[in-house]
């Protein structure tokens, strides 16, 4: 080990850990990033926030932000929905 101590070994870790998530999550915005819809980025935020699994909620994390500093336009899922029901305030207003 490098460090003087395990404390500097432990962050020496987390910084090549973090690297690797970091260029983890940069190819696999890179490769599916023009695919991604907004269904896709939700189930991305969900995970990042509740993933039982470090390494995946990190991951997650991460192509979040670096989808985020990307131009990608996704689709959006209520883009093309019609709604063609009557609104609920009009409910009682006679025809």
């Amino acid at each position: 080990m490098i460090g003087k101590d395990i404390w500097e070994d432990i962050e020496i870790e987390c910084v090549d850990l973090q690297i690797t998530i970091d260029e983890s999550a940069r190819i696999l915005i890179d490769h599916w990033g023009k695919d991604i819809t907004e269904g896709d980025l939700l189930k991305l935020n969900a995970m990042s926030d509740t993933s039982h699994n470090g390494i995946e909620r990190a991951i997650a994390k991460a192509a979040l932000s670096y989808y985020g500093k990307k131009n990608y336009q996704p689709d959006f899922i209520h883009q093309y929905k019609i709604i063609t029901k009557k609104p609920w305030w009009k409910f009682w207003r006679a025809a």
